[in-house]
């Protein structure tokens, strides 16, 4: 691989470390309302639609995170 394409691809997984961050950010703050919302509501269609956001959030983290080590994978060749 050329440098230019090493340079892109680590400009990629630099992006992708950013987003990341900003999901995991707002996956704490989901989490941290719903642990907030009295135990009725947490039960309710509010909580239940929490939670899968909470969820939805947490496999993209997780697609994210191995997109970036395909990533690092490709640099270390």
């Amino acid at each position: 691989m050329n440098k230019q394409r090493r340079g892109e691809l680590t400009k990629a997984a630099e992006l992708l470390q950013q987003a990341l961050s900003i999901i995991a950010d707002c996956k704490g703050e989901e989490e941290e309302c719903f642990e907030n919302l009295p135990e009725g509501l947490q039960g309710s269609e509010k909580g239940q639609a929490m939670e899968e956001h909470i969820s939805n959030m947490d496999c993209a983290i997780s697609e994210i995170e191995s997109s970036i080590e395909a990533i690092e994978l490709c640099l270390e060749q």
